[in-house]
């Protein structure tokens, strides 16, 4: 009797056991998602006010990055298959702009695949930015801030805000902007095609600086290898099965390039910035800063060619030397 006793208090115990631990489960669960739900609606809210040029967004977190930057990983590694960056040394410490030549979508890749985990903030179009959509969402998590085109007045206010946000991020503070403004599939980088934006922001974040702090500017030259047949078979048919289930760009043109085999990423020597002339490597005159910056990007962009077309001979010579051998 006092064993048939012992035995049911022990199930009991046992059953009450398990009742609190699944009733702790599901009020954690609960939590969670009831804190997952709070968090992309606040980020759903900030892609909302990103709609009024001018605001800025708080700065992203390491939550916010490792989840951008971790996508836009992704995303790199199937439209480009492979990015190779040349010249890492060059990346300064500090207020840091970088500034690269504006070939398509991918670009974003390539440059995250620069900052690594970095939190930064980046110049972007309105329309790609649209409000508590899901891409608006993640533009909003990485830091966009975006550029209305087709309002100059908004245009003088986005280089205030570009320039707050180098200040008011601290001195680990990261911006990437693309000077020409508009994508340039062809790689031809002409000194019409520069904005003169770029150089204002870094003045003017600059005269807020002490005189021995600097605002950096990082010339970057993107260039892309393009041949359907060197890409991988599995990522070929992975973008065209993505194609199909993804919307086109806002040209038209498919939401991963099919041809794009490999992306090159020269970084170039950092530009000093700073309020003091004697110290600053950039002209006065916006006019001939853009100029300066121009060829630095030219140059850069340069240099990114050049390696392409030596690793090129190099994968032809490896082939040849492959086939007298045979």
């Amino acid at each position: 009797m006092d064993h048939s006793i012992q035995s049911v208090s022990t199930l009991a115990a046992i059953w009450l056991g398990v009742s609190i631990a699944v009733g702790l489960a599901l009020a954690i669960i609960t939590s969670l998602q009831q804190s997952i739900r709070d968090y992309f609606s606040f980020w759903k809210l900030e892609s909302k006010k990103l709609q009024d040029v001018g605001y800025l967004a708080p700065k992203p977190g390491k939550i916010e990055t490792a989840i951008t930057r971790s996508l836009f990983k992704i995303k790199g590694y199937i439209e480009c298959c492979k990015i190779t960056i040349i010249g890492r040394e060059n990346l300064p410490t500090g207020r840091t702009i970088i500034a690269g030549n504006h070939i398509d979508i991918g670009d974003t890749d390539v440059i995250s695949e620069i900052v690594g985990r970095k939190a930064g903030r980046f110049l972007i179009a309105l329309p790609e930015v649209p409000p508590e959509k899901p891409e608006g969402i993640l533009m909003a998590m990485a830091g966009a801030i975006p550029v209305d085109q087709l309002s100059k007045r908004a245009k003088v206010t986005v280089i205030s805000t570009a320039a707050d946000a180098l200040i008011d991020d601290g001195p680990d503070a990261l911006l990437a902007i693309f000077p020409q403004g508009q994508l340039d599939p062809n790689e031809e980088i002409t000194l019409e095609s520069f904005k003169r934006g770029t150089a204002e922001i870094a003045r003017r974040a600059a005269e807020r600086l002490k005189p021995n702090e600097t605002i950096w500017i990082v010339p970057l030259g993107i260039h892309y290898k393009n041949d359907e047949l060197k890409v991988p078979l599995l990522n070929r048919h992975f973008k065209h099965m993505m194609n199909k289930l993804m919307p086109p760009r806002r040209d038209g043109s498919p939401f991963f390039s099919v041809a794009k085999y490999e992306a090159i990423g020269v970084i170039g020597e950092p530009i000093a910035v700073t309020s003091q002339r004697l110290s600053t490597q950039l002209p006065e005159d916006n006019a001939l800063a853009t100029k300066f910056l121009h060829a630095a990007v030219k140059s850069a962009h340069n240099k990114a060619l050049d390696y392409s077309i030596k690793h090129e001979f190099k994968s032809l010579d490896q082939e040849l030397a492959g086939c007298t051998r045979e």
